[in-house]
Order: C-alpha cells, then structure tokens, then sequence
C-alpha cells in the first residue's frame, strides 16, 4: 500500500474515496469546502440536514460524486470526540466501504485539524485492517479490488509513523491470511516455511524438529 499527503484541495483532488473524517457535531463546517460553488454548490449541506447527521463516532454517510468534484465518491465517516481510538474506528469504515466497492485509492481530509505521529498511523493501520478480505478461493471475476494507496490530505507525511503502520498491518495480514486458510494448506511444515521466509536482516529464523521439542521439554 502505498502512502503520501498532499496539499488539501477537496474539489480539484482526483481520487476513487474522498473521506472527511468529521468531528462530532461539527458536520456542517467540515464540508464548507466541498459544498462551495464550484463543489457541490449547497447540495450537501442540503443532504447532511435532511440525514440529520451529526459526526457521531464511525456514522457514515456515503455518496456518488455525480461528477460535481474530482473524486469519484465522497465518505462523511464520524469520528466522534477525535481520540486515537475513534481515529482507527472511523478510517475501518472507510477501508471496508472501498473494499465493498473495490475502490483502489482512498484519500482523507481531517477536517478538526490533521493528525500526527500516532494519529497518522491509527488511521493507516485502520484503512488496511477494514480493508482486509480474505477472497483467494474466491473466482477472479468476484474478487473486489483492494487497496492501493492512501494520501493524507493537508498533512505532512510522518514517515515513520507511516513506517510502523505500514510493518504493522504486513504482519496482521500474514496472521489473518493463516488463521483463515484451509487446515489442508496451513501445518507445521508450512508454518515453518511461513516463519523462515521471514528470516534476514535482524531476524534469525531456527526450526525445531519433534525430536528437538520432545529434547527441550516443550511436549
């Protein structure tokens, strides 16, 4: 997956996903610039009143652009009082929404201000982790597309953060694929074969064989 930011520019951003993240009871000014003339010219807040949405913690309101922005779809995803927790939360529901959709590239503006360093990547891992889908005995042509980048908008990229984020979710994505495998393609040996792949750099791989167990008393 890849991940940048860039400059926020909400009508002119091509994008498949654009995800406001809107802090609670603040719906109404969160898509002042995306309701301007050239935008959606007022229909949305027209929208927002008429749903009665509020920006309660991961409430989402999902909607066809109809061409009236550059991005093809646009996401209201709540995100309540804006904890880090809330973050993870709110950007879930937007990666399982572009699974759904099997949108490839999604983008989030952060209208209560952008988040950094622990922030940024509460909101990487949670697009990954919604975006998950365990499909691979699934036929090709019903497979939906996963995602492929992420932009921040109006943020300056935490590289290390995004780092961290980015370890992290390869390694629950590795868990996950196991844990839903088939019994007949997951083992011991291929475990095995699944940890040694792992190996190098820093990491040391050693494989203990039954007798090697049965030896140290591990049973």
């Amino acid at each position: 997956m890849h991940v940048e930011s860039q400059s926020l520019n909400l009508v002119s951003h091509a994008t498949d996903l654009l995800v406001v993240l809107v802090p609670e009871g603040q719906a109404a000014a969160a898509i002042v610039g995306l309701d301007a003339a050239d935008g959606f010219a007022g229909a949305l807040a027209a929208l927002v009143a008429a749903e009665e949405y509020g920006g309660k913690a991961s409430a989402a309101l999902h909607l066809p652009t109809l061409g009236r922005i550059a991005a093809r779809w646009v996401s209201l995803i709540g995100l309540g009082k804006g904890s880090v927790g809330e973050l993870r939360n709110a950007a879930g529901a937007a990666g399982r929404y572009a699974r759904g959709k099997g949108l490839r590239t999604v983008s989030f503006c952060f209208p209560g201000g952008a988040p950094e360093g622990a922030g940024q990547r509460a909101v990487l891992e949670g697009v990954a982790e919604g975006n998950y889908l365990f499909d691979r005995y699934k036929p090709v042509a019903g497979r939906k597309a996963e995602l492929e980048s992420v932009t921040l908008l109006g943020s300056t990229l935490d590289v290390e953060a995004s780092r961290r984020a980015l370890a992290t979710v390869a390694g629950q994505r590795l868990a996950r694929d196991l844990v839903n495998d088939q019994p007949a393609e997951v083992y011991p040996e291929s475990l095995a074969a699944a940890a040694v792949a792992l190996g190098g750099g820093d990491l040391t791989v050693t494989v203990l064989d039954e007798q090697q167990l049965r030896e140290k008393g591990m049973n």
